[in-house]
């Protein structure tokens, strides 16, 4: 029986089963018993892949789509949002966390490769190190394998994204520079006009032949050299 960080079962006196994440079969199943209409190809990987094995992530999708979405006609949102009932329960211990620890969490689950290293650089704080991560790993929200931070579940990761206060900028920070890169800022140099385009070379003319002025003729017309 799981228990809370307490030490109390989530309901005293009931067995809670923890269910493994379905496999991508399942999930297709699930696409294809409960879509109103028969979703894309690609839009089906898409939703297969977001819902990294959990039913509930898969019906709120087909239900937040319409069905233009599905068929592939029109775009599909950026990110997909996770439902909101399942993000408040992904977010509970992440929320109960120190603001330094949240803060080095938003960092691995916006970067695209959360080492440690570029997780206290980037925190802009000389002080946080990864060992700020151990109340969090505590709680298995991520561990620190080979200097990566990893999340075990990766909708824990999207959630943390999802719940960050520029969400609009989330998807666009995961392109974080890698660990040997350091992140920084570019400065804008003035615009800078093309060149102009050369004129383009008229082709070569084919005069066509007079026909009673003979070889001279002909050989003035085309402006070849007198032998």
């Amino acid at each position: 029986m799981r228990q809370t960080p307490e030490g109390d079962p989530l309901v005293p006196g009931v067995t809670e089963l923890v269910l493994p994440p379905l496999t991508e079969r399942a999930i297709h199943d699930i696409l294809t018993d409960r879509a109103p209409v028969v979703p894309a190809s690609a839009v089906r990987a898409v939703l297969v892949r977001s819902a990294h094995g959990n039913p509930a992530v898969v019906l709120s999708h087909l239900h937040s789509l319409s069905q233009d979405q599905l068929r592939g006609e029109a775009p599909l949102p950026d990110p997909l949002r996770l439902p909101e009932r399942l993000r408040s329960a992904l977010l509970t211990a992440y929320h109960a966390l120190p603001a330094p620890v949240r803060h080095l969490l938003l960092i691995a689950a916006l970067a695209t490769d959360p080492c440690a290293t570029l997780l206290t650089r980037a925190s802009g704080s000389h002080s946080l190190t990864v060992g700020d991560l151990e109340p969090a790993e505590e709680l298995g929200l991520v561990r620190v394998d080979g200097g990566t931070v990893v999340f075990p579940d990766p909708l824990l990761r999207e959630a943390i994204a999802q719940d960050a206060p520029v969400g609009a900028c989330a998807r666009s920070t995961r392109t974080s520079p890698g660990p040997s890169t350091p992140s920084t800022p570019r400065l804008s140099s003035p615009a800078t006009p093309p060149p102009a385009p050369a004129p383009p070379t008229p082709p070569w003319p084919t005069p066509s032949r007079p026909r009673r002025a003979g070889f001279a003729g002909w050989r003035a017309a085309c402006r070849l050299p007198r032998p």
